[in-house]
């Protein structure tokens, strides 16, 4: 238990949800805020909450701005809907791209438009193996729902517009002033989405809060009975409240009408202070996820081979640590208690043109992986053998510099691939069936890596 109760910190964001940002557009932030990279993990366990999982029961955002006016955004939600009988469940998927056409600044008013486009679809994303494997990690309940028919993609327009003030004295403290958000999008089914945000802000150094209204809006979602619940629920007034310390912003939306809520922890990268250099690094250790199959990753990085201040590279020894209980293919009655240790080797390079923000990686190791199937819902109870092999590691990615903790720490985030490959098959049995074991994997990696220097 002991185990669980810490991952169940660690993976909060898996609670029971019911409302979210309009997927495909960037989340609101204060433009004060700079917002080179984002994750946003958005669920209800910063308001109220339920007690089941219904709507959007999760999203997850990944922003990043470049060239000063750029900004891509990607969106995954799980929809479910517990009460309705038969399919229940849907996830939507969308990219975009915006660009900037205002973004200016007049003493402590800032004023900014961004307009894009891309695509929003809706099917499904493997959103029951990503829900299940958090719900399986942290003892709670798994969803048996199936799928409805729905299964398109549209093309989207949206516009985001942001109005921020601050008054008095900029030899104060503390400043307070007010911040008035707006956010649309259209899609080619004829669906609207529409927020509105009228807040009161305060400000000092690294902290921003702020307090407010908030209006959402949902229509032409009648195709889909997931969909267009998820819309209705969605569709109210709530209050808003949120907090900025350093790179952590929290905010928990409260609606007023069906008693329902949803917060976000963000993660958000300003680029770094411009410090960073490589070679001065020393121990590095990463808290990570992997998905969709859902694991936990834990590594500790050493350099070694001859590293030095003034190398573009950083050559270290990584030892890691990996466990999850996945959902065994579309099966949600079945999850693979999975266990994996290894060592490798890892090289690491400043990104050129951004030497003192980013860095890319690559690794290559060897360790061993252990497997057990696991009956849950209608096989509870049921487990087979445990089967194991010597495995072959390897990742790649990029790190993102984001800021200093105390003299000698950094904070980083970081995207990638990890993968593995065993070096022998095998096979399960649980109840006089057997399923196939064991399997060469491949899974995105979102992790948070502190670096000694």
């Amino acid at each position: 238990m002991a185990r669980r109760s810490y991952w169940s910190l660690l993976l909060l964001y898996c609670a029971d949800g019911f409302a979210g940002e309009i997927p495909g557009i960037p989340s609101p932030l204060p433009p004060t805020i700079d917002r080179k990279l984002e994750f946003n993990f958005g669920n209800d366990f910063l308001g109220r909450g339920g007690s089941t999982d219904d709507f959007r029961t999760q999203q997850l955002m990944l922003s990043s701005t470049f060239d000063e006016r750029w900004i891509a955004t990607i969106d995954h939600s799980i929809l479910t809907l517990e009460q309705l009988p038969g399919p229940a469940r849907i996830d939507q998927l969308s990219a975009t791209l915006g660009y900037r056409l205002i973004d200016a600044q007049v003493g402590d008013r800032f004023r900014r438009l961004t307009v894009g486009g891309g695509l929003r679809s809706a099917g499904d994303f493997a959103g029951d193996r990503i829900q299940n494997g958090f719900h399986r990690l942290v003892s709670s309940e798994v969803i048996l729902r199936r799928y409805t028919d729905t299964d398109r993609t549209d093309a989207t327009v949206w516009a985001d517009g942001d109005y921020y003030a601050l008054l008095g004295d900029r030899a104060d403290d503390w400043r307070f002033g007010y911040w008035l958000h707006g956010s649309t999008m259209y899609t080619s089914d004829g669906q609207w989405d529409g927020s509105a945000g009228a807040l009161a802000v305060a400000r000092r150094d690294a902290f921003d809060a702020w307090l407010g209204l908030r209006r959402d809006w949902r229509s032409g979602y009648d195709g889909d009975p997931v969909l267009s619940r998820t819309a209705e629920e969605e569709d109210d007034l709530a209050v808003a409240v949120g907090v900025r310390w350093g790179t952590l912003v929290f905010e928990s939306v409260q609606q007023l009408d069906n008693n329902s809520s949803y917060g976000q922890f963000r993660i958000v990268s300003g680029g770094g202070d411009g410090s960073f250099t490589i070679g001065d690094l020393n121990l590095g250790m990463e808290v990570g996820l992997l998905m969709p199959d859902i694991h936990a990753r834990l590594a500790v990085r050493y350099p070694a081979f001859g590293n030095s201040s003034e190398s573009r590279w950083r050559r270290s020894l990584v030892f890691e640590a990996v466990y999850g209980e996945p959902q065994y293919k579309n099966n949600p009655s079945l999850y693979v208690l999975s266990g994996q240790l290894a060592v490798g080797v890892e090289w690491e390079t400043p990104i050129p043109g951004r030497e003192d923000r980013a860095t890319v990686y690559g690794s290559i190791g060897a360790g061993y992986r252990s497997e057990q199937l696991d009956g849950d819902s209608v096989r509870d109870g049921q487990r087979s053998n445990t089967v194991g092999s010597a495995i072959i590691t390897m990742g790649l990615g990029t790190r993102f510099d984001t800021a200093r903790i105390g003299a000698r720490w950094r904070y980083r985030l970081q995207l990638g691939l990890n993968g593995w490959i065993p070096l022998q098959d095998d096979r399960f049995t649980i109840v006089n069936q057997t399923f196939s074991a064991l399997r060469p994997a491949l899974a995105a990696v979102l992790a948070v890596s502190f670096d000694r220097s």
